[in-house]
């Protein structure tokens, strides 16, 4: 196991998906029918066209399925709290990972740069901006001293 977890997807998502893509069918296939009258296209030629448009609609599914999420907010409000890599240094605004995701991030107000490798802690979204803050491990460990090697006990 790699630890990751596909998502499931909700079937009010897919409904919505389905429905949409079906009423676009409906222009779709009048358009085809005028062209058919038209021009004397063979129904075959017409039917292997919109089978194209719906296996086209069905392929490009698993690809475009979170942007049909209109309730993904409230998943993305969970990622308050949870720690992140930082990707690319946040002077103020960069990139970090967090569940295996490249997020965009910004710092709180009046907080040291986060630099590459530091870890960060989510306070809060501003649309599809994590606003962060760096852990308090790192903030800890910059101002330890070095710790020495210790001699074995006799």
């Amino acid at each position: 196991m790699n630890g990751h977890t596909p998502h499931r997807i909700p079937r009010r998502v897919v409904g919505k998906y389905v429905l949409i893509h079906l009423l676009g069918l409906i222009p779709l296939t009048l358009i085809l029918l005028l062209i058919r009258y038209f021009f004397h296209f063979s129904t075959t030629l017409l039917i292997v066209i919109l089978a194209a448009w719906c296996v086209k609609d069905a392929i490009l599914f698993p690809f475009v399925w979170k942007s049909y999420d209109t309730e993904a907010g409230s998943r993305y409000d969970s990622l308050v709290g949870q720690r992140a890599i930082v990707l690319e240094s946040l002077k103020p605004e960069g990139w970090v990972k967090i569940h295996g995701q490249r997020w965009r991030a910004r710092l709180e107000a009046e907080v040291e740069p986060g630099y590459t490798g530091a870890e960060v802690v989510v306070k809060d979204r501003d649309g599809l901006t994590l606003i962060v803050t760096p852990a308090i491990t790192d903030l800890v460990s910059d101002h330890l001293p070095e710790r020495q090697p210790q001699r074995p006990l006799r």
